[in-house]
């Protein structure tokens, strides 16, 4: 009978602690440009989350734009397109 146990030789990896910000602030940043702060915690306790929601419809539109002005990055949703219906449609299969 064949001895199909393998016995692991190395290290442990070590699970990275998440350290979290007494006060934060929140930033967008087009390539290695400096970072824009759209948000920041509050002094009254916790900083809380940042949730960004887009609704499905035409008015649903989060835009960012560079220190500058010479960059804008816009997120919103639109009407599916033929192809990502067509990755949709592959990826469930």
């Amino acid at each position: 009978m064949e001895d199909n146990n393998i016995e692991l030789e190395g290290t442990p990896a070590a699970i990275a602690e998440i350290k979290n910000f007494e006060d934060a602030e929140w930033v967008f940043q087009f390539d290695d440009e400096a970072p824009v702060v759209f948000a920041w915690s509050d002094s009254s306790g916790e900083p809380g989350d940042i949730t960004i929601t887009l609704k499905p419809n035409e008015k649903s539109r989060i835009t960012f734009t560079s220190i500058n002005g010479t960059k804008i990055m816009s997120l919103y949703s639109r009407p599916i397109t033929d192809e990502t219906r067509k990755i949709r449609e592959s990826q469930i299969k």
